[in-house]
């Protein structure tokens, strides 16, 4: 056989292999349920349509997995520490009107160092999870609960790692409560009330004392339209917030 033929071959045979390697891949990326991690991150969230879950990878090892089936529901990162990752799954709309985007959501807490991944606040009942206090240790959230004078908005707190659980009433006349944040050293929090109707909004910036439970208003106005949406705190004194119209 010459030289000439063997080339021919051999260039042959090459492409045969390369094609069907090509052929391979492709097929595996078309099956592919979604983006896989990243190779620098050793934390990742992974939507699967096909089985419709979304999977949490620590460290190339699948340590919890949440329901997300036909994308009514989003798992996103909510606080990452030294010790655990923190995140919320909640549904990706809720209906009405909501400035705050509040809906029943759950938060997941995961310990980096024994990869135990577990619920730490929430149900499928109307808690709204909202902050984590700087010591990771209690868990806050909005919540709508019957009172004297009909429903009435509260900040409820619940252990991290313990059952007991503490309601606190805040300013009265609004039917949303959201952003809430805890404060630098965790004794206060800061929170926005709305009205909720998008034809004479009003809000509030409120802060209240997790020591005595008194509430105090940082923000208001009385201009149709006005509401307000917290930031954060710049200190353990100063909140943050932007103030907001809705333009009819």
């Amino acid at each position: 056989m010459s030289r000439g033929v063997k080339a021919i071959i051999l260039t042959l045979v090459l492409f045969l292999l390369l094609g069907g390697y090509a052929a391979w891949r492709w097929r595996g990326l078309a099956f592919d349920d979604g983006p896989q991690p990243a190779a620098n991150s050793d934390l990742n969230i992974i939507n699967k349509p096909t089985s419709g879950l979304t999977q949490i990878v620590y460290r190339g090892r699948v340590v919890g997995e949440l329901p997300t089936a036909l994308g009514t529901y989003q798992v996103n990162t909510v606080r990452r520490t030294d010790r655990f990752a923190y995140f919320e799954h909640c549904p990706k709309e809720a209906a009405g009107y909501l400035l705050f985007g509040v809906c029943p959501r759950k938060i997941y807490r995961l310990n980096l160092n024994t990869f135990g991944f577990n619920n730490v606040l929430g149900t499928d009942s109307a808690d709204l999870a909202e902050d984590i206090s700087p010591d990771e240790t209690l868990v806050a959230a909005g919540r709508a609960a019957s009172g004297n004078q009909g429903v009435e908005l509260q900040v409820y707190l619940k252990q991290i790692d313990g059952a007991e659980e503490k309601a606190y009433p805040v300013f009265g006349g609004f039917t949303q409560l959201g952003d809430l944040h805890f404060s630098p050293d965790g004794t206060r929090l800061a929170y926005a009330l709305a009205i909720g109707n998008p034809g004479s909004e009003g809000g509030v910036v409120g802060m209240l004392s997790l020591t005595d439970g008194r509430n105090e208003v940082v923000a208001s106005s009385t201009v149709p339209g006005v509401y307000y949406r917290v930031k954060g705190w710049k200190d353990n004194n100063v909140v943050q917030y932007d103030e907001s119209r809705i333009q009819n």
